[in-house]
């Protein structure tokens, strides 16, 4: 059951799943409200619930600030009786609806989730109670692109490799650019490290480079010095500038990019979508008929040939000196027998 009440600005409270502190308002989105109700008004849509003589939204933050900034003493509610685990499904639906340009909010949605169950759920759980999952139709439900972005940044934040205040202004689709990224490169060199035997402290600079290049890139974007095309690429290059000189990071960090970079040429023209288009192309070679088609035609060839010609050209320099060969530990000597 729910009624419409009008309430007091001053009797409503914050979702209690709702981290203000860490997480304050959005100005442009109370900005964009407030010049709305100056001019239509305050439409009807917050909801919470009864908590003693006080209420506690369920959404709606920025609709109360911006009511709260132009000066209204009483807004209109619906009052409903609500759990705390149904706050947190109301908080994480609106969020992944009206909110899902901006990751700091998303972020605080998904970690909210987390606090809620007391970590004790695998991510696929936390998006499910939020509503961030997708089930097709062979019955498999997976999380959506922004719980996956969510539950990444969540976990560098809480292993220390980067601040919440690195995702400022920045948008979902950026922040998982770089966090999926980040968190790739620190698994694969955690991965590396032990199966080469390099000491936990190696492990850990060369994560830390990492996480280094991951708020660089982070500050770029805000600055809109890269695309988002460009930040997944730029957190491995900053990851090599901030590694220095040092030998035992420069190791796993060329060992985990590389194999990363190997896995990339691979597909170029052989499981990409320039392949894919280059064999509709060669099933059309058939229908040509205009002048035009031909030199499409004699491009494509060229651009290719000069693609074969750049490889040949890297491969030629791609060849490990003779010194460097003559100290190179064979795997299994490392690895001491293991399996």
């Amino acid at each position: 059951m729910s009624e419409v009440k009008q309430v007091s600005v001053t009797s409503i409270d914050a979702n209690p799943h709702r981290d203000l502190d860490t997480y304050p308002w959005i100005e442009s989105k109370v900005e964009a409200l407030s010049r709305s109700i100056d001019a239509v008004g305050l439409w009807e849509g917050i909801i919470a619930r009864p908590v003693g003589k006080r209420y506690q939204l369920a959404f709606g933050h920025h609709r109360l600030e911006a009511a709260k900034r132009n000066g209204l003493a009483k807004v209109k509610v619906i009052v409903r009786d609500l759990s705390d685990q149904q706050m947190l499904e109301f908080m994480g639906r609106e969020n992944g609806e009206d909110y899902s340009t901006d990751f700091l909010v998303m972020l605080n949605t998904w970690e909210g989730a987390v606090n809620f169950e007391r970590g004790c759920s695998k991510p696929i759980e936390t998006a499910r109670l939020l509503g961030w999952t997708t089930v097709y139709s062979d019955g498999d439900e997976r999380m959506t692109a922004v719980a996956k972005h969510c539950a990444s940044a969540h976990e560098l934040v809480e292993a220390g490799h980067m601040v919440r205040a690195d995702f400022d202004d920045l948008s979902v689709k950026q922040a998982g650019e770089i966090v999926m990224r980040a968190k790739t490169r620190i698994n694969k060199i955690a991965q590396r490290g032990e199966a080469l035997g390099h000491k936990p402290s190696q492990v850990k600079a060369a994560q830390a480079s990492v996480a280094k290049g991951a708020r660089a890139v982070a500050k770029k974007a805000k600055e809109g010095r890269l695309s988002t095309t460009e930040l997944g690429a730029n957190v491995d290059l900053e990851a090599y500038k901030s590694a220095g000189s040092s030998k035992p990071k420069k190791q796993l960090l060329f060992s985990a990019f590389g194999d990363a970079l190997a896995t990339q040429l691979s597909k170029t023209i052989n499981t990409d979508a320039a392949s894919e288009k280059l064999k509709a192309v060669i099933q059309s070679l058939d229908m040509i008929e205009l002048d035009d088609d031909k030199r499409v035609v004699d491009r494509l060839n060229f651009e290719l040939r000069e693609l074969s010609s750049r490889a040949g050209e890297w491969a030629a320099d791609l060849v490990v000196p003779k010194t460097v060969q003559k100290r190179i530990v064979e795997l299994k000597a490392i690895e001491g027998g293991k399996s």
